[in-house]
């Protein structure tokens, strides 16, 4: 390593593989900015297992409950491709009721986010 660098200094790197007698091939190339302090904008999320969803597998309405209320939540149901079905921002304090009869039979996922935390249910609906 090569100490004292000054701050945002690009360092290139390149990797290459000797066959035998032949010359070099390059294989890699990167790039490197130095910094003192790593950038960024996510918080810290706590993944934790606060609820659970009954019935699983379901045919109309799923319930979460919370084992402790969690205060304001982004729920997110995603189908099998990833895709957006239902998205709502509520207070999560015991049960919550979620309508999927007008949704096609399939695998889904739920994703619960509050305040500092996150977790992530699957769902099959029948």
């Amino acid at each position: 390593p090569k100490l004292g660098l000054p701050e945002n200094t690009t360092v290139n790197n390149k990797a290459s593989i000797y066959f035998d007698f032949l010359p070099a091939v390059s294989t890699n190339t990167c790039s490197n900015i130095v910094v003192s302090q790593f950038p960024t904008a996510v918080q810290s999320l706590v993944y934790a297992n606060v609820s659970t969803v009954y019935p699983n597998p379901s045919s109309s309405k799923v319930y979460v409950h919370v084992f402790k209320p969690l205060g304001r939540a982004q729920l997110t149901l995603l189908d099998a491709e990833g895709r957006v079905v239902m998205q709502r921002n509520e207070m999560l304090q015991e049960t919550t009721a979620i309508d999927m009869a007008h949704l096609p039979a399939g695998i889904y996922t739920l994703s619960i986010v509050w305040n500092n935390g996150k977790q992530v249910l699957r769902l099959v609906h029948q």
